[in-house]
C-alpha cells in the first residue's frame, strides 16, 4: 500500500471540484482552530478562529484577486475593484501594489494559496519520511489509510520540527487529504492538525470567494503588479 500512499498525497490537491474542512491544529503548547473553503483551481477561502468561535482574521481569493481581514479591527485590504469590494463608499484609502518580497513571501493568488494549504497538498512529506505500518482505518467518518513514519536521514527541518523523530498520519484513502498529522519525540507532541469535518464536491455559494465590505470596516485597496 505504500504506492497507495504515495500516490495518493501526491495528487490530493487535484482529486476535488470543491472541499470546505474545519481543522485543529497544535504546536507545542498553542491551539487553535481554522475553517477552509476550496473551489478548484483557484478558489480558496480560510478563517482563524478566536477559542470562543469568533472570526480572528480571514482571507479569500478568486483567482488573482485576494481579500483579507481582521474584523476585530475593522480592517479589509484588497486588489478587487473597489466597486466590487465596497460600492458606493467614499472613504476608500489607496495603497501601491505588492513589492518583490510581499508577493515572494506572501500569498497573493488562489491557485497558490491551495498548494500552500498542507491539508490539501501533503505532497511536501513524500521526500520527507519514510513511511511503514500502512493499515486500512477511518478519520472524520472518512475512509483513510493510516500511516507510521519516521524521517529520512537528510530531511530538511520542515519534516524534523523539534526533532521530531515519529509522525502518525491518517490520509484519506479516496482524496488524499491529509486528514490527520502528528509529530513527535520522546519528550512531546510537537506539531500536528486534525480534520474535525469534511466535505468534498457539495456547492459554494459565490459570496465565499467574493466578499464585500460592510459599512464599519476601513478598505484599503492595492494594486495589482503587472507582470512581464
Amino acid at each position: 500500500m505504500l504506492n497507495t500512499a504515495l500516490g495518493l498525497l501526491y495528487s490530493a490537491q487535484h482529486n476535488f471540484n470543491t472541499v470546505q474542512a474545519a481543522i485543529h491544529h497544535w504546536r507545542q503548547y498553542h491551539r487553535w482552530n481554522r475553517q477552509i473553503w476550496a473551489a478548484s483551481p483557484d478558489r480558496f477561502r480560510e478563517q482563524w478562529l478566536t477559542t470562543n468561535g469568533d472570526v480572528a482574521q480571514w482571507s479569500a481569493f478568486n483567482g488573482a484577486t485576494w481579500w483579507k481581514a481582521v474584523p476585530s479591527c475593522y480592517r479589509l485590504a484588497t486588489n478587487s475593484s473597489p466597486d466590487q469590494v465596497a460600492p458606493g463608499r467614499t472613504d476608500i484609502t489607496y495603497g501601491p501594489a505588492p513589492d518583490a518580497a510581499d508577493e515572494y513571501y506572501g500569498i497573493m493568488d488562489g491557485h497558490h494559496a491551495i498548494t500552500a494549504e498542507s491539508a490539501l497538498n501533503p505532497s511536501y512529506l513524500i521526500s520527507g519520511l519514510c513511511m511503514a505500518n500502512i493499515q486500512r482505518s477511518v478519520w472524520a467518518d472518512r475512509p483513510a489509510l493510516r500511516v507510521a513514519a519516521r524521517p529520512r536521514a537528510q530531511a530538511q527541518s520542515l519534516w524534523n520540527w523539534r526533532d521530531a523523530q515519529e509522525y502518525e498520519l491518517f490520509i484519506d484513502s479516496e482524496r488524499g487529504v491529509l486528514l490527520y498529522l502528528n509529530a513527535h519525540n520522546a519528550e512531546a507532541v510537537a506539531m500536528g492538525h486534525e480534520i474535525k469535518w469534511v466535505q468534498y464536491d457539495g456547492p459554494l455559494p459565490d459570496r465565499i470567494f467574493n466578499p464585500t465590505a460592510n459599512a464599519e470596516t476601513r478598505v484599503s485597496v492595492y494594486r495589482t503588479p503587472t507582470r512581464r
